[in-house]
């Protein structure tokens, strides 16, 4: 009898240590990156929606990638995107890289034979997005997303049931119910608490757009009505074609080729600019977003992955 309970008790305390070491090995592997975070639900088949084939023939999407590469982490970024695009879009996509001056070639992380890699005319996203216009014609997509290569697809683009015909990707859940005017002043990219908005007030203003506060204009524009605007979060934003020609009818490139040299500073209010174009072509960010992690994940410094048994990559935070 006493034999028969030391059994018992054996069997339990290995049972128990069983129990503690898969519970540890989970934990370790999470934070490798191994195994996703919350039980598995980065590969969740609703996460991935890469087996819808109906309304392929009706949608061609451009994928322009604004990658700048200074190291392998980033070229690894690129990769991975660039091949969960191919992926959830094998017959309705074509895939561009805009290289800006890379240290390390953007042609290096990507499948050439999948991936179109050019050079942009101007740096950073002016140079994306004046390349896309030069080239519209000959790739003729029916939608035009723009992104940086830091934001990975996470998602089949179902774009007929998207919002609107214009849409920003990125959108912060914690701002998914507010206002046009508390979307313009989100975030700071300046000193202080104010927004830097000197390069987004001077297009709008070429533009003939009088934007809300806290775009600064003065002189005559200021007479013209008065467009509210939100911020585009890391300018992500796809556009159906219609919407995207109607920026020729703005002036959108006439300004961008008048515009003096496009650095850093730009680059950082572009996000803001974006939002500007979405009000002005009629799809205000307030109602014409997804929420982050919709179809697209923003990559950060605590950022992991998992290679999904259908093959493509999901990005969660540990």
């Amino acid at each position: 009898m006493a034999r028969s309970c030391l059994s018992v008790v054996s069997a339990l305390y290995l049972l128990l240590v069983l129990a503690a070491s898969t519970k540890l090995a989970h934990r370790n592997f999470s934070h490798q990156g191994l195994l996703p975070a919350h039980g598995g639900e980065a590969c969740r088949p609703q996460n991935l929606l890469m087996t819808e084939t109906a309304g392929v023939e009706a949608q061609k999407i451009l994928f322009a990638f604004v990658a700048y590469i200074p190291d392998m982490r980033n070229c690894d970024l690129l990769q991975k995107t660039t091949h969960n695009a191919a992926v959830f879009h094998p017959h309705d996509s074509i895939i561009v890289v805009i290289d800006n001056g890379s240290p390390i070639s953007a042609a290096q992380c990507v499948d050439t034979d999948r991936v179109i890699v050019m050079q942009g005319p101007k740096a950073r996203e002016m140079g994306a997005w004046i390349l896309v216009q030069e080239h519209i014609e000959q790739w003729k997509p029916t939608h035009v997303a723009v992104l940086q290569h830091s934001i990975i697809v996470t998602s089949r683009f179902n774009v007929q049931a998207m919002a609107c015909p214009v849409v920003s990707l990125t959108h912060w859940p914690t701002w998914d119910k507010a206002s046009l005017d508390s979307l313009a002043t989100v975030g700071t990219i300046g000193p202080g608490s104010t927004p830097r908005m000197e390069w987004t007030s001077a297009m709008a203003t070429c533009m003939n757009i009088h934007c809300s506060t806290p775009c600064a204009q003065a002189g005559p524009i200021t007479q013209q009505p008065l467009l509210r605007w939100g911020i585009a979060f890391d300018s992500a934003s796809v556009w159906s074609i219609d919407a995207w020609k109607s920026l020729t009818t703005m002036g959108l490139w006439n300004c961008m080729k008048l515009d003096r040299p496009y650095g850093k500073s730009e680059s950082q209010q572009f996000e803001r600019f974006v939002g500007v174009l979405m009000a002005k072509a009629g799809y205000p960010v307030d109602r014409c977003h997804a929420n982050l992690g919709t179809f697209v994940q923003k990559v950060h410094g605590g950022t992991s992955f998992l290679r999904c048994a259908s093959g493509v990559w999901a990005a969660f935070d540990v």
